[in-house]
């Protein structure tokens, strides 16, 4: 998977998890606390298994701001524009 699109997979499930909870406050329903707590574990996933250098296939961190993989040195695009 690209990394792209694995950013955006993650921004989509955070925003799901946050959407969420936020209907809790209107309406208490389990179904809708499970799904949320479910978005958020998805987008946590997501990140632990998808979230890694395409040359070397280690994690890239939590934060991974730079442009090149901190174990090999790869290249990375993650789709930011500069």
């Amino acid at each position: 998977m690209k990394l792209k699109t694995v950013k955006i997979l993650q921004y989509v499930l955070i925003g799901i998890a946050i959407l969420c909870m936020a209907l809790l406050y209107v309406k208490e329903s389990t179904v809708i606390g499970v799904l949320g707590i479910l978005s958020a574990v998805g987008a946590i996933l997501v990140n632990l298994i998808f979230w890694r250098c395409p040359k070397c296939g280690k994690w890239l961190g939590r934060d991974s701001g730079g442009s090149f993989c901190k174990h090999c040195g790869t290249a990375i695009d993650t789709g930011k524009k500069d």
